[in-house]
């Protein structure tokens, strides 16, 4: 059961915090509106599998969307104290598994089979400094519906044109570029 104002205060905390990348996405949405999507409808009742979490302001953003359960995964030491400490006692109510790892392919690719066994999509979102080229490949990307990619400028020219054909070939396109310039965002529409 969703109850939002536990998502208002959780967004509120992880500004608070520090933790405010679900600002990024309400240009992101905006643009898909212009694109004539809705991102409640690409995620009804899916389970997103987010690769750089933050202290949980994406999955916050994803819930306010109707996510069904979020898959969260989170490396950086301080981002998780902050998740644990402000954030999870908030989102007590929510399907929010955050793990306190780096996500490696073989995390990702369990996480889709166990829930695509119980009928739910999949909409993967990686935005993780870089590690975008070592966990995205052919393999993952026949296995999600849909998913956000955030691409920096700071991956090596040749893997990030590789990310890019691959990105291509699943008809995911550029759909947000950040204020610096520096992080393109990829989804299919």
């Amino acid at each position: 059961m969703f109850i939002m104002s536990e998502l208002i205060d959780a967004e509120f905390k992880t500004k608070e915090l520090g933790c405010d990348y679900f600002l990024e996405y309400l240009e992101l949405e905006a643009n898909l509106l212009k694109m004539g999507k809705n991102l409640d409808e690409i995620l009804f009742n899916a389970t997103v599998i987010d690769v750089g979490a933050d202290c949980g302001s994406s999955a916050i953003f994803f819930f306010k969307h109707n996510a069904y359960r979020v898959h969260a995964f989170e490396n950086n030491v301080e981002l998780c104290k902050k998740y644990h400490e402000g954030v999870e006692p908030i989102l007590k109510h929510y399907s929010l598994l955050y793990y306190c790892k780096p996500a490696n392919k073989q995390d990702i690719l369990t996480t889709i089979k166990n829930e695509k066994k119980d009928g739910h999509r999949i909409f993967l979102k990686i935005d993780c400094e870089g590690c975008e080229t070592d966990i995205l490949d052919e393999e993952i990307m026949r296995e999600i519906d849909n998913g956000l990619i955030a691409i920096h400028d700071w991956i090596k020219p040749e893997k990030r044109s590789d990310l890019v054909l691959l990105l291509k070939k699943y008809e995911f396109i550029p759909i947000f570029i950040t204020n610096d310039g520096r992080e393109i965002e990829f989804m299919k529409i």
